[in-house]
């Protein structure tokens, strides 16, 4: 693989997988899903203070979403990933694996979340669903 690899994307599906990514966290992390839950996992009380919300607040994931989902797309020409249950186990490396690894073991190591166990189901939970829903829209529609 290199980086020519880019040219073969379909960057449509790129960018509708991104978008999806995206709007499964506005759902999983609102308040009636996990956000409430998440919160405490942190120590936050969202009553007491909210973080002001301007527009770098929300493009920076949208934009790491971006890279993520490039490089998922990068990965399905690589592998020649084209089908839904190819998508599906490329989704599941991917997401549970790899990213599920990674948030277990900053939940393992990180001393200033009182619910670091919460933190790493609700947080790994949406990185694996998001990766796993991209992976799947990136090999169908290719």
């Amino acid at each position: 693989m290199t980086f020519a690899t880019l040219g073969e994307l379909n960057w449509l599906a790129v960018i509708v997988a991104t978008i999806v990514y995206y709007g499964l966290g506005a759902l999983w992390y609102s308040r009636g899903v996990f956000g409430d839950r998440w919160a405490k996992s942190i120590g936050w009380n969202a009553a007491e203070a909210t973080p002001p919300a301007s527009a770098v607040f929300y493009l920076l994931p949208f934009f790491g979403y971006l890279l993520i989902v490039v490089s998922i797309a990068m990965l399905t020409v690589a592998t020649d990933t084209d089908t839904f249950a190819e998508g599906l186990v490329l989704g599941v490396v991917l997401g549970v694996l790899f990213a599920g690894s990674i948030f277990f073991t900053t939940a393992k190591f990180e001393p200033t979340k009182p619910e670091p166990m919460k933190w790493f189901v609700i947080s790994g939970g949406y990185a694996a669903a998001g990766i796993i829903l991209a992976a799947i829209i990136l090999s169908v529609w290719r």
